[in-house]
């Protein structure tokens, strides 16, 4: 049935107390045939059910992170927040959908924090801290009714950890690809940060970055990207990139805004992204021209996954550090006039024509 319910037990003889489902009567003749105890909560609740023994049990209540979530969070509790912003938005309907729950703080999930503290009089300031956090905490067992028998229950998709949370040597992909954008433009302001290359692979150069890193930051040099590290790494990123204005100039790329852009974000940041696919998309027949509206739609997705199947990258339709990379490395290399190598690009029009 996709959801996890505890078992509740409750006196129902089918004559003076009655309740939906199994009953005392039925039951007893069931058992009296042989039937198991699942076997006969099959025979009233269908078959698509199952018994899990010896699970942890918690209060309804568990503790906030340790570090206040905000725009670039990434995790498990980030995406624990998404699931229960978008049950609560069911009955607050002023509170927006966040469209991917995704474990990633972007600019949807902060719109739908910034509402929620709206409605419930809390500081309005998008940022995730202990007080939020329990407020979103009770709300969300309030809508489900998870303290009584009646209770919607919790769906398996919202128990299910989809997050390392750890990177170590060894580790590979695109969390590891984003980490070595940060440290390599980090590089370029600190003195005891080294430039890295960027190849998606935690080896030992990345180690050894990272380690210089923490020292930079006063934290333990052990080499393992932990919620601290990456918090203290992307803290510095956004320090600096919050420093540059963020319009589109002809000509002109900006670094990557530190917060994935996906379907339902809103913001300047957009709007770039729009005009940096729509001047690429002059020379590359496969992108399709969009809007700069600076929303983040359907036609702006299938814009992103086509440059990303251009470039090689997984064709997921979020632009993330690597991505905004990428586009930016074509624009320049588009407008400075430079010349492609041969099959570079698949889609490249020779001589500019689309």
């Amino acid at each position: 049935m996709g959801s996890v319910e505890p078992l509740f037990a409750s006196y129902c003889d089918g004559v003076r107390t009655k309740c939906p489902g199994l009953s005392q009567w039925g039951s007893v003749e069931l058992a009296n045939d042989g039937l198991s105890p699942l076997e006969i909560l099959r025979e009233y609740y269908g078959e698509d059910i199952e018994l899990v023994e010896n699970a942890p049990i918690t209060g309804n209540v568990g503790g906030a992170p340790s570090v206040p979530l905000r725009l670039g969070s990434v995790g498990e509790n980030v995406r624990t927040l998404q699931i229960r912003l978008n049950r609560i938005s069911a009955n607050f309907p002023s509170i927006p959908k966040i469209p991917q729950t995704d474990g990633t703080f972007s600019e949807d999930t902060d719109a739908a924090v910034r509402k929620f503290q709206k409605v419930f009089e809390l500081d309005v300031d998008g940022v995730v801290g202990k007080n939020t956090w329990y407020r979103i905490q009770n709300v969300y067992i309030g809508v489900k009714r998870l303290n009584d028998l009646d209770s919607e229950g919790i769906r398996l998709d919202e128990i299910s950890e989809q997050f390392e949370g750890i990177l170590s040597e060894g580790s590979t992909g695109q969390n590891v690809r984003d980490l070595q954008y940060f440290i390599s433009f980090l590089s370029s302001y600190y003195s005891t940060i080294p430039p890295l290359a960027i190849d998606s692979v935690y080896g030992p150069e990345t180690k050894n970055a990272v380690e210089d890193t923490q020292k930079t930051f006063g934290l333990t040099p052990d080499g393992v990207v932990g919620l601290l590290t990456w918090n203290a790494i992307y803290r510095a990123y956004r320090g600096v990139i919050t420093t540059i204005p963020r319009e589109y100039v002809e000509g002109v790329t900006l670094p990557y805004n530190g917060v994935p852009l996906q379907i339902g974000s809103d913001s300047d940041e957009v709007r770039l992204l729009q005009e940096y696919l729509n001047y690429i998309s002059q020379s590359f027949y496969e992108l399709n021209p969009v809007n700069p509206t600076g929303y983040f739609g359907q036609a702006t997705r299938d814009a992103v996954i086509a440059f990303q199947n251009l470039v090689d990258l997984e064709p997921t339709g979020v632009v993330g550090a690597v991505t905004w990379r990428y586009l930016t490395d074509l624009y320049e290399t588009l407008y400075r006039g430079a010349q492609l190598q041969e099959g570079q690009y698949p889609g490249y029009a020779v001589g500019g024509e689309t």
